[in-house]
């Protein structure tokens, strides 16, 4: 392997550092073990009479992340066919688009997402990831649509805290005095709704599937959150390849499954530090694997959190990918009621505004 071939094997993995090595460092380690290498084509303390004896050890991560199932097959067809297999299937029923009911959000990527897609929703921390993630779900079980919630970060108490913050008109200092209130409210809430399951403590994302795939089978789930992506854990050393197995199994779980799964998933701090808040797929954290597997990413920004002067109601979500569809708008502006975790249309002027986001 001549310098530029080793170049380029490091910068395919230079990404995965952190920070990233620059080409000056790089082109400086290449000449350093240039250097040291005494045989360079030879095995280390080894003479080459021996090389075919000498075991050479597998390590986890060299192995494929996701190996394909053992049961599934070959498939094949030519162009030809799958064009007009295409045009026959524009007479069937459509996939039916399920309504998120977050902002305007479902007009601007065509209408809502399928089953079988994979929708990432990205924020920094305290933007509201979870309080969008609950209200798609009220929505979805209010359809009729049975949901799991795979929660790392919270607790199931906390989560139906915030479930009564959004349905309950008794604000929260008169709570312990109007319990009986409370509970007419969230009866009037759920009642006729399709349940959501929430599930704790998997830990790591072979867990999750299993625990899906079960709920899928005997309580009939459609609809799954995953809070959040990179606070799971999987079979396979290093972050980078964590985080790319992780995303590569909740891919699979929802196209093998007929699933709508939403993946929650921390942003980077270098959006932060920009002058523009406009979130990049370059911010999904670790892994550029999210956001290849994505069907639909969506991110979400609080303002007001990053700028106080800001209207503290003002909020953005930003359409970044959207890959069935077409992308109707690609900012929708809203307003969010923190205290109610909220997140509904805003007014027609501000949409407008917001285009230009």
């Amino acid at each position: 392997m001549d310098d530029n071939d080793a170049y380029a094997l490091l910068a395919e993995w230079n990404p995965c550092c952190e920070p990233p090595w620059s080409e000056k460092e790089l082109r400086h380690k290449i000449k350093g073990a240039r250097s040291k290498c005494k045989n360079p084509g030879y095995l280390r303390n080894s003479s080459p009479e021996r090389y075919e004896a000498i075991g050479v050890t597998v390590h986890v991560e060299d192995r494929p992340i996701v190996p394909p199932s053992a049961e599934s097959e070959i498939e094949q067809t030519t162009m030809k066919q799958a064009t007009f297999a295409f045009i026959d299937n524009l007479s069937s029923p459509q996939a039916e688009l399920l309504k998120l009911n977050i902002g305007a959000v479902d007009a601007a990527i065509g209408g809502g997402c399928e089953l079988g897609e994979m929708v990432i929703i990205g924020a920094r921390p305290s933007h509201g990831k979870s309080a969008a993630a609950l209200q798609i779900t009220s929505e979805l079980t209010k359809r009729g649509r049975v949901c799991a919630f795979m929660s790392e970060e919270m607790r199931a108490e906390s989560l139906g805290k915030r479930t009564l913050l959004s349905v309950s008109e008794t604000p929260e200092p008169k709570w312990q005095q109007e319990q009986e209130q409370l509970k007419q409210e969230a009866a009037i809430h759920f009642h006729n709704r399709a349940e959501c399951y929430v599930v704790e403590n998997c830990h790591t994302v072979d867990r999750i599937c299993d625990e899906v795939k079960q709920l899928a089978t005997t309580k009939g789930v459609q609809c799954v959150v995953i809070d959040y992506a990179q606070m799971l854990e999987a079979k396979v050393q290093g972050r980078y390849e964590k985080v790319t197995y992780i995303s590569q199994k909740l891919k699979q779980l929802a196209k093998e499954n007929n699933l709508l799964v939403f993946v929650l998933c921390q942003l980077g701090r270098e959006v932060d530090k920009r002058e523009s808040v406009l979130p990049k797929v370059s911010d999904l954290k670790e892994s550029g694997q999210l956001e290849q597997d994505a069907d639909v990413i969506l991110f979400l920004v609080w303002p007001w959190m990053l700028d106080n002067s800001k209207p503290k109601d003002e909020y953005v979500i930003v359409v970044m990918k959207n890959r069935n569809r077409e992308i109707v708008s690609r900012a929708v502006h809203c307003v969010f009621n923190p205290a109610r975790q909220q997140i509904r249309a805003a007014a027609p002027a501000w949409q407008s505004a917001a285009e230009s986001f």
